[in-house]
């Protein structure tokens, strides 16, 4: 009985995280053009959420569960992860053929 409580719970979790995204959305389709200002604030903004949200979630709760011997190398593996795919993407001959920036190929 315990499980099917948990795969409701996650079930309802999941369920209000894409109605969540649906209504984030709903702003492009009132707008038909968004000044590249207003893009560069939204960006920070939405940039800003994500670092708060592992600085303080994340870090936090890997704290509870180890110490900093785990923590700091994965903190570090994960920040290299994230430049080497922003060098990555910035090149021409990435090899995946997709940009994502959205610039012409």
């Amino acid at each position: 009985m315990v499980l099917l409580e948990n795969v409701a719970f996650v079930f309802v979790a999941g369920l209000i995280t894409a109605l969540a995204t649906g209504v984030g959305a709903l702003p492009f389709f009132l707008f038909d053009d968004i000044s590249d200002r207003w893009n560069v604030v939204l960006w920070g903004l939405a940039s800003g959420i994500m670092v708060a949200a592992s600085v303080f979630g994340l870090l936090r709760e890997g704290m509870a569960y180890g110490s900093r011997i785990y923590l700091v190398p994965g903190l570090v593996a994960g920040v290299l992860l994230v430049v080497v795919g922003l060098v990555a993407d910035r090149r021409d001959d990435a090899g995946c053929g997709v940009r994502v920036d959205g610039a012409p190929e």
